[in-house]
This record gives C-alpha cells, sequence and structure tokens, in this order.
C-alpha cells in the first residue's frame, strides 16, 4: 500500500481557489469542476425524469473527455443508444457581480424575460450543436435563480412554444432542488 503525504499549502490553496472562484448568488450547483457540475446536472433532472415517468431510461453518464466540443455529457440508454446532454445556466450575470461585490440582490424576473433568456440559450446551443449528430440531443438549462420558482414558470411557459431549432430533440428548465416536493422540479419546454 503506497501513502502519500499531503501538503497542507497545496490543500489550502485549493480551497483558495474554490472559494474565490464561486458565484456568491444562485450557486445551488456550484462547484470548482465543470464536468463534475454539469454531470450533476444532467443526473439531478434524469432522476427527477425517471420518478415522474416510474421507469429508468438512462444507464450510464459520463463526461466527454474533450472540454472544448459541444456536447458536455452523454448518456447511454438501455438500449446502447447514445444522448448527448448540452448543459447551459439559466442566471443573472449582474446579480453574480453586484453579489461578489457585496451588494446583496436579487433579480427580478418577468415573462418576457424569462422567455428571451431562454431563448438565447436554447438558440446558442443549437448553433454549437450543429457540427454533432447523435440518436438524441438534448439541453438542459438549470438554475437556481431565487425568483424563478417551478411554480411560477409554469403558466408562464406553457403556453410558449421556443424556435424552431434544428439541432436537438428536447430541451429542460431544471430548478434546484424542492424539499417539499422531495425532488428537482423541471419543465419540458415546448418547441415549434
Amino acid at each position: 500500500m503506497k501513502i502519500e503525504t499531503i501538503d497542507r499549502e497545496q490543500v489550502l490553496e485549493k480551497v483558495r481557489e474554490a472559494f474565490t472562484r464561486r458565484k456568491g448568488y444562485a450557486s445551488f450547483w456550484d462547484y470548482p469542476d465543470k464536468q463534475v457540475k454539469e454531470r450533476g446536472v444532467v443526473r439531478d433532472l434524469i432522476e427527477a425524469i425517471e420518478l415522474e415517468e416510474m421507469a429508468c431510461r438512462i444507464r450510464h453518464l459520463y463526461s466527454n473527455p474533450d472540454k472544448h466540443a459541444p456536447v458536455d455529457i452523454f448518456g447511454t440508454d438501455v438500449i446502447g443508444n447514445v444522448i448527448a446532454y448540452e448543459v447551459t445556466e439559466l442566471v443573472s450575470e449582474e446579480a453574480i457581480r453586484l453579489n461578489r461585490r457585496g451588494i446583496k440582490v436579487c433579480r427580478k424576473w418577468d415573462r418576457d424575460d424569462l422567455i428571451a433568456n431562454l431563448n438565447d440559450r436554447l438558440a446558442a446551443k443549437d448553433s454549437q450543436l450543429s457540427r454533432v449528430a447523435f440518436e438524441e440531443q438534448v439541453v438542459v438549462v438549470f438554475t437556481d435563480e431565487p425568483r424563478l420558482s417551478h411554480r411560477w414558470c409554469v403558466p408562464r411557459l406553457s403556453d410558449h412554444s421556443f424556435g424552431p431549432f434544428a439541432n436537438f430533440h428536447h430541451a429542460y428548465l431544471l430548478f434546484s432542488y424542492d424539499p417539499g416536493r422531495e425532488r428537482y422540479p423541471y419543465i419540458k419546454l415546448n418547441f415549434r
């Protein structure tokens, strides 16, 4: 058995680095390793869908080894198909900047802001995914925005259709864990 000593300064440096990189706002999924964070987001969505549908569809999840490729996460379903997941966050960059400076703010959203921001993220992912082709391509938009609850968003998004988009099959808006519901709420977004 090989035992390695841990240099206290190296550990402290890693902790400092993680602390300075945190957002400090809407940070439920904050994690210093982007691939671990994205895999966690997709895992949370899949678990929520499986709880609702009472069926296990995805067997394995793994991060794309090419960090610069347009697909973040791959999943293998029960019959062996590879599903590509592209992950993006819906968060106010301005609120992040202000909170980092010690000014505690919370972004106030309205329906038009929500739809415009979601559409921008979906369009960006659609253009990135034009270079790949898998059995299924899914965009996952995750949010921990304090004023964007599942309950608030459902009536504002239920009659809206996004797109058209050519390069992915489904898109979901995933919310941070809701202890009252004991799951991660999500909305499957409608397309034209």
